[in-house]
């Protein structure tokens, strides 16, 4: 089934042989019970804490990339195996560009793309001024490449260590960092009026496009994608107290 489905995301079968197969085994929980997003009171508790708020973090990467989930909705070997020159600036507006130059590795094609970054990042976190001061091509160096990519030692700590420590998913709750995407689809899905494909786009989704949209309609411009991203506010979070200029 995996591989009939990787058939269809890289365009190489014109439908989805893989549906006929999801009758075979019976799902004990439809899809979006299968891991659960972060609530109010999960971030509170991960960003609203002296880790944050005392920059006691042990390196950079575990200071940025629980925030770069939270407003992109980006999978976690994604934003671990990230390039200094992947932060770009397109039409003026910053963004993360998803790709697989220097040997990356992504899930499947639509896993390409851009992601504008959220003004909170930029303006209120100095995200930018941070990636000026890295040194090398690798945008979190301290993040060794294994044989799964980058993200397996940043998902052992989160997983077993931060994760616990400050109390989330506890018990038989599936709450992991994979719910940082969780959470950003459900913000969307929670607002009325908001397309499907286009939260698709920023999250690498193919999504239930009509031909129309997949096979004939370009890529969202970077400035609806930056309005969409805009949109989030998560007011439970005290961006504000974060301390900034973290030195590593």
């Amino acid at each position: 089934a995996s591989f009939l489905s990787w058939l269809s995301e890289n365009d190489l079968a014109q439908t989805n042989l893989s549906l006929p197969l999801r009758r075979v085994i019976r799902k004990e929980k439809v899809d979006s019970e299968l891991r659960l997003e972060f609530n109010h009171h999960d971030l509170e508790a991960i960003f609203n804490n002296d880790f944050y708020f005392h920059g006691k973090h042990r390196c950079s990467a575990h200071f940025w990339i629980p925030l770069l989930a939270l407003f992109t909705g980006a999978r976690l070997n994604e934003l671990c195996q990230l390039d200094k020159a992947d932060i770009v600036s397109i039409e003026g507006i910053w963004c993360i560009d998803i790709n697989r130059k220097n040997d990356k590795r992504l899930k499947n094609l639509s896993s390409v793309r851009t992601i504008p970054l959220h003004s909170v990042l930029i303006n209120k976190l100095g995200f930018i001024d941070f990636v000026r001061s890295v040194q090398g091509i690798k945008l979190f160096p301290e993040l060794e490449k294994s044989s799964v990519g980058y993200g397996q030692s940043f998902s052992k700590w989160f997983n077993r260590t931060y994760r616990k420590n400050v109390g989330v998913g506890q018990g038989q709750e599936r709450k992991d960092f994979h719910s940082f995407r969780h959470t950003f689809a459900n913000y969307f899905k929670q607002m009325e009026n908001i397309q499907e494909f286009r939260v698709s786009e920023i999250l690498g989704h193919k999504g239930n496009s009509t031909i129309t949209y997949s096979r004939y309609g370009k890529e969202l411009s970077i400035s609806s994608k930056k309005k969409l991203v805009e949109s989030i506010n998560y007011k439970m979070i005290k961006f504000d107290l974060f301390k900034n200029n973290l030195q590593f």
